[in-house]
Order: structure tokens, then C-alpha cells, then sequence
């Protein structure tokens, strides 16, 4: 057992400690690097390896990318989403403070078609690209005063 164990080992020494052989164009590349950089043969040796490693890496051919598709959401719920991120984009990406600077502490929580109402615009999306310029005011000057609603109004046919 021993015996076998300081075989291994031995052989093992010995095959790290072997002279490497380079082949006549490495030497002549290897001189080379030595004449034009001054520098020594061992670390000519590994500036010359090193080439061969980047070579290797440029040689090998770049994987396919995969194309990226962006999945459409499937759910209303989803769409409903996307839209609202889309809006709030489209908006500059306003802070919670944003909103109530413009719309009051409900305005947070409305929708864009809810904001839109509010300031008396059309559409979602035109509140959304009006938004800053909403910012640049004095605070909730934007809304519009909603109409009280006829409680009689409701039951009557």
C-alpha cells in the first residue's frame, strides 16, 4: 500500500516537472516577444499562451441568442395592467407625492380613466401626457369641481 502510494506520487512529481516542447513556430514567436518587449522567457511563455486562450475564445462561435418575445398578457386583468404601466410611463414616472400633488390623496389609488374624469380630460392617455405640465401648477388647481348628484335623480323613470 505504501509502496503504491509513493509510486503514485513520484510519477506524478515527475510529470509536473517535465520540460515543455514548443514547436519551431512558437519558439520563433516566443523570441519575438522577447525582442520586442525586453521581457523575459518565462513570461514570454505566458503571453504567448495567453494569445492562444483569446484566439481560442474568438474562434469559438457566439451562441444563438434567443429572440425574446414579449408575452401579451391573456388575462383582462393583465391587460389592464400593462396599460396602466404604459400610462404611467407615457406620464414621467410620477412619485406617490406626484399624484397628490395633483389630484389629492384619492388621486393615488384612481385609475388613469379616474384621473382623466377628475381633471376633465377626455382620455386616460391624455392625462397621462398632460400630467407634468399638471405638476408644474399649484396644488389640486387641475380639478375639476364634480356636480352634486340629484338624489331624486337615480329612482325616477
Amino acid at each position: 500500500m505504501v509502496a503504491e502510494l509513493l509510486t503514485k506520487w513520484y510519477t506524478l512529481e515527475r510529470s509536473q516537472n517535465e520540460k515543455t516542447h514548443f514547436t519551431a513556430q512558437q519558439e520563433n514567436e516566443i523570441a519575438l516577444i522577447q525582442e520586442e518587449t525586453g521581457m523575459s522567457r518565462k513570461s514570454a511563455i505566458r503571453k504567448l499562451q495567453r494569445r492562444a486562450r483569446l484566439a481560442a475564445k474568438q474562434v469559438k462561435a457566439p451562441k444563438a441568442a434567443k429572440p425574446t418575445v414579449k408575452a401579451e398578457p391573456t388575462t383582462e386583468a393583465g391587460k389592464a395592467r400593462s396599460e396602466g404601466l404604459r400610462l404611467y410611463k407615457l406620464s414621467g414616472r410620477p412619485k406617490k407625492s406626484d399624484f397628490i400633488h395633483v389630484y389629492g390623496k384619492p388621486g393615488v389609488a384612481w385609475t388613469w380613466e379616474r384621473r382623466a374624469q377628475a381633471v376633465g380630460l377626455a382620455s386616460a392617455e391624455e392625462a397621462a401626457e398632460k400630467f407634468q405640465a399638471m405638476l408644474a401648477k399649484p396644488t389640486k388647481s387641475c380639478l375639476v369641481p364634480e356636480e352634486p348628484k340629484a338624489k331624486g335623480a337615480a329612482n325616477s323613470k
